[in-house]
């Protein structure tokens, strides 16, 4: 069995990709997030290529080290069996706080986590959580050893047929400039109800202002805007709803079931996708109920936990 240690996501994608792919409801988050780690990385590469007058090789390289291993806790490894299959994909990137794993086929197997988390300590890496399927999260946690708390726990659900339901009154309709002064605000109580880290206005702006470029994000409007979605997510064969919030006056009218029927209708119909795929709240059976009334089953639970230090 072999640790390896990868200088960049597109080395990780490589190994890993067709792999990631036979799950790919759970792992599309995963394979986007890679993807563009790795065309990042690529355009700085392109700028540095670009420059001229370099003095030597050396001041190359230490440029490109800067850039790939700046951050102690960027992070992407894999561990092989003796016939150089993966067995375990992990990484952590951008904005560093989640490692992310993933058991080849979701088969756990516990000398490849007992590996991996040998490699972790002996790196000296800052755990703060992980995040993976169940089984394997119970696995690493385990293993890994400490005080550690579930931060949330999620069903990876999936549908490629909406159910033929009636449409409350209202319609879906796609965001724009004029919605900026009250979705940030919005979008900032999902976070917090969804358990998630809090951001700045400045980047709930920012992020609003690329989702509006790119038409998928969307509001459900019945005389004013009364529930909020987005196809934040994307990858060869489906698309992932989220951030979907209603403001608590608005709740118990079915705005939000009808803007993810339609929101998953569009991923099916309009963008052509076999599947579209969503992430719920597993403690939350209001939400979890309305997908499935939608159509939705659940695949997968995916759990992340947070990692307890000690005060120093």
């Amino acid at each position: 069995m072999k640790f390896e240690r990868y200088i960049d996501s597109k080395g990780l994608l490589n190994d890993t990709l067709d792999i990631l792919l036979e799950h790919e409801a759970m792992n599309m988050f995963m394979i986007k997030s890679l993807t563009l780690d790795s065309e990042t990385e690529r355009s700085r590469f392109d700028e540095l290529f670009s420059e001229k007058n370099w003095e030597d090789e050396k001041r190359l390289l230490d440029e490109l080290d800067k850039i790939l291993w700046s951050h102690p806790r960027r992070f992407f490894a894999t561990v092989k069996d003796s016939s150089g299959g993966v067995l375990l994909t992990a990484y952590c990137n951008f904005p560093y706080k989640r490692l992310h794993l993933f058991a080849t086929r979701n088969n756990v197997n516990i000398n490849a986590v007992e590996l991996l988390v040998g490699e972790l300590k002996s790196l000296n890496f800052g755990l703060h959580r992980v995040r993976a399927e169940q089984s394997l999260a119970t696995c690493f946690t385990r293993v890994y050893g400490g005080e550690f708390t579930k931060h949330s726990s999620m069903y990876v659900m999936q549908t490629n047929k909406v159910t033929d339901l009636p449409r409350t009154s209202g319609f879906c309709r796609p965001i724009n400039e004029k919605d900026m002064h009250f979705v940030p605000f919005w979008q900032a109580e999902c976070l917090k109800e969804c358990r998630q880290d809090s951001v700045t206005f400045t980047q709930l702006y920012e992020a609003l202002i690329h989702d509006i470029k790119e038409n998928i994000a969307y509001l459900w409007e019945d005389g004013l805007p009364v529930s909020h979605g987005v196809i934040n997510c994307e990858s060869a064969n489906c698309s992932q709803i989220g951030d979907v919030y209603t403001p608590p006056f608005y709740r118990k009218k079915g705005y939000a079931t009808s803007l993810v029927a339609e929101l998953s209708q569009i991923i099916l119909s309009e963008h052509g996708k076999r599947f579209s795929v969503l992430l719920a709240d597993a403690d939350n059976p209001i939400s979890c109920g309305i997908y499935r009334k939608i159509g939705y089953k659940e695949l997968y639970v995916v759990d992340e936990y947070s990692k307890h230090h000690p005060e120093t």
